[in-house]
Parts: C-alpha cells; structure tokens; sequence
C-alpha cells in the first residue's frame, strides 16, 4: 500500500505542474501544441519518477 503512495501524489503533482506550466505557456506564447507539450512532458517525467520510485521505495514506505 505504501508504494502505491509514490504513485499516487508524483502523479497528482505531475498532473498539477503540467497543468500549471502548460496554461502560463499557453498565455505567454499562444502556441496550444506547445503548452500541451511540455505539460505532458511534465507528467511523463513525474509519472516515471513515481514507477521508478514504487519500485525501488528507497525511503522504505513500502
């Protein structure tokens, strides 16, 4: 249950963060392909993060 953890809130903040730097990008550049881009770029890398932390529970939550 506690691996599910890194899961749940790396996705949720990943989720946050692409959502938050895709809408500033979207008002800076006006560019809609770009800002969903990097947002899920964003999630991609905070969503890996959360597998590869699930997996390995380095702080033992696990």
């Amino acid at each position: 249950m506690g691996r599910f953890l890194y899961l749940v809130v790396l996705n949720i903040a990943g989720a946050l963060l692409g959502l938050i730097v895709g809408a500033v990008l979207l008002l800076v550049n006006g560019i809609f392909a770009q800002a969903i881009g990097w947002g899920l770029l964003i999630y991609g890398v905070f969503f890996i993060l959360g597998v590869i932390l699930a997996i390995w529970d380095p702080f033992g939550i696990g």
